[in-house]
């Protein structure tokens, strides 16, 4: 069996990467939380996901498996969300009751996000459920990791999933801490030093 390749996503492929991710969180805690009912998550997922990091296929810091089945979306130094279309999205899509609880949320991870240094920031890695078991999600991580080392940059994400936190440690990230938010399922924020 051959190993599958790393290859930057191509712009027009951005709805077949936002697919691949959509399949990728369907049960992941803090997605969920955010569109508890399947209607809600297969209407909104994509779009929250676009206005947060769509940029990043866009800016070529996107990358995927050949036949994307696995994608991880970046925000290398200087490309950012857009904050007025993400507040905007949030507003119109997420429930009323969680808007509080969003709030800290992303102010508590906004806290832990290093902004002293460049940073390669990893805002979504996912596999599609069919494709999984295959080593996706680490190739996708050796394949940045790697530029990371070489280029003595810091990498950062937070694991909105428990399950997934010794997948990050073995490709070098650190736990930083711990976020809560009200209601909001457990985020870990973690860290990478170039190694």
């Amino acid at each position: 069996m051959s190993i599958p390749t790393v290859r930057t996503a191509r712009p027009e492929e951005l709805q077949q990467v936002l697919n691949t991710v959509t399949l990728a969180f369907s049960a992941d805690p803090l997605m969920r939380w955010f569109f508890p009912s399947a209607d809600a998550y297969l209407t909104s997922y994509k779009g929250l996901i676009e206005a947060y990091c769509g940029v990043s296929v866009a800016n070529g810091a996107t990358f995927v498996s050949e036949d994307l089945g696995g994608a991880a979306l970046w925000l290398p130094p200087g490309l950012e969300s857009d904050e007025e279309v993400m507040g905007q999205y949030v507003a119109e899509h997420l429930r009323p009751e969680i808007h509080e609880d969003f709030g800290e949320l992303m102010g508590q991870m906004d806290h832990y996000h290093p902004h002293d240094v460049p940073c390669w920031y990893l805002a979504v890695i996912g596999v599609d459920g069919f494709h999984q078991g295959q080593g996706l999600g680490s190739i996708l991580l050796k394949h940045t990791t790697r530029m990371l080392d070489e280029t003595s940059t810091i990498g950062y994400l937070e694991s909105s999933n428990p399950a997934n936190i010794s997948l990050y440690q073995r490709h070098g990230f650190e736990i930083m801490g711990e976020i809560r938010a009200g209601s909001a399922p457990l985020v870990t924020p973690m860290i990478r030093n170039p190694q």
